[in-house]
């Protein structure tokens, strides 16, 4: 989805996720910020292995808030990926349902005209 939009000012693309060698798609460091009129429309947030849903919150509520002061968006597409829950195989956090869902609910306060997705 990133690099979809890796040109365009018109669309922010905001991630948070495991990065780490090796580990599937290979994309997300800090430093990939877009390119060209896209250039810091990109954000990318890595995260370590086994946080949990106060950390994971936090990080979200701070992040989030700073784009939107600063992108002032239109429209949400909130990929609710469930490949962060303790229960995945892929182990790598530790966020329950109740963690995660607070997240959506931040962003569901905004008032704007919001598309949840599912994946992970």
């Amino acid at each position: 989805v990133e690099e979809a939009f890796s040109l365009t000012s018109k669309v922010m693309t905001v991630s948070f996720h495991k990065y780490a060698s090796g580990f599937f798609p290979g994309s997300g460091a800090v430093e990939h910020v877009g390119l060209s009129r896209g250039k810091f429309y990109s954000v990318n947030v890595p995260l370590q292995d086994g946080i949990k849903d106060a950390e994971f919150s936090s990080i979200f509520f701070r992040v989030m808030k700073m784009v939107k002061e600063k992108f002032s968006p239109e429209a949400i597409v909130l990929q609710c990926g469930a490949d962060g829950l303790s229960e995945d195989h892929m182990a790598s956090f530790n966020l329950t349902q109740v963690g995660l869902a607070k997240c959506v609910c931040f962003m569901l306060a905004w008032g704007l005209p919001t598309l949840l997705l599912g994946g992970g």
